[in-house]
């Protein structure tokens, strides 16, 4: 709801990941844990700190570009082999 919006409805799965990210403006480290999920309604509404959002299949999300020191790519790369 806080990053998508209130409508925005998903199904979690049980496929979970976890990992320690260093945000870039501040150095501060922040616990990621993410999730497999299901889409199953409703419209995306970004918060104000986010420019944009897109669907990716299994392959074209390693095309993205991720902050540096994020651990967003390993975390996702796990993510995605379970």
């Amino acid at each position: 709801t806080e990053e998508l919006g209130p409508d925005f409805h998903v199904a979690l799965r049980a496929e979970t990941v976890s990992w320690i990210r260093q945000r870039p403006t501040d150095g501060v480290y922040q616990f990621v844990l993410a999730r497999r999920a299901d889409y199953s309604g409703g419209e995306v509404r970004l918060s104000s700190e986010h420019q944009a959002f897109r669907w990716t299949t299994h392959d074209e999300w390693e095309l993205l570009e991720f902050p540096p020191l994020s651990g967003y790519r390993d975390g996702l790369r796990r993510l995605w082999a379970i």
